[in-house]
């Protein structure tokens, strides 16, 4: 074949894979923590689910993962109302027994007697909740660890979110769109084997 073949490894962006995770680990916590500045976000809150035993099936945290999401968003719009400018970011987490729950950055310094209330409303059965304030720098490595922790874990289902934030704060791009050739196209097999076919 006449011309010149070029074959250049394209990088896949999983959270879990060896190459990409660690990556994405450490923009997520240059992301945080330059977030965690410019947005102020120095109350960390946990959010916890109450688990009634101990042995739970793959059924029941499918179920406590919609009713967490769906238990924090009904608590994002009530805490609109009395704050409007909630800012925060987030991140899910499951225990070792898969039990899933919520650690947030946030800028609204509020009494844990009330956000126990607020979240009992939402979730109509949990009160478990944790607020207090927190060094920036070291809330924003901390949640971010928690972060990447999550996004690798093999406990996370796949349709589960890992991490989130408000709409008034933003993350860079975790890789900006390079500008390809236009006779440039991707060829979804490992390299190493089309070094093979092409020698």
């Amino acid at each position: 074949v006449a011309g010149e073949l070029t074959l250049m490894p394209v990088l896949c962006d999983c959270w879990r894979c060896k190459l990409c995770g660690p990556r994405r680990a450490a923009w997520l916590v240059n992301q945080v923590t330059t977030l965690v500045h410019a947005e102020r976000l120095t109350n960390f809150w946990t959010l916890t689910l109450v688990r009634h035993h101990d042995d739970v099936s793959d059924r029941e945290v499918a179920a406590a993962n919609m009713h967490l999401s769906a238990s924090w968003n009904r608590l994002r719009t009530a805490l609109r109302v009395l704050y409007p400018d909630f800012s925060y970011t987030w991140t899910r987490e499951h225990t070792t027994a898969r039990w899933p729950h919520f650690h947030l950055l946030t800028n609204v310094d509020i009494e844990r007697g009330l956000l126990a209330k607020m979240w009992l409303e939402a979730t109509g059965d949990s009160w478990i909740v944790d607020a207090q304030p927190v060094d920036s720098d070291r809330a924003a490595r901390y949640l971010a660890k928690y972060c990447a922790e999550e996004a690798t874990s093999a406990l996370r289902p796949m349709y589960s979110r890992a991490f989130s934030h408000s709409r008034n704060v933003t993350f860079e791009p975790f890789r900006r769109p390079a500008a390809e050739p236009a006779d440039w196209r991707i060829q979804r097999e490992p390299y190493w084997h089309m070094l093979r076919l092409h020698r």
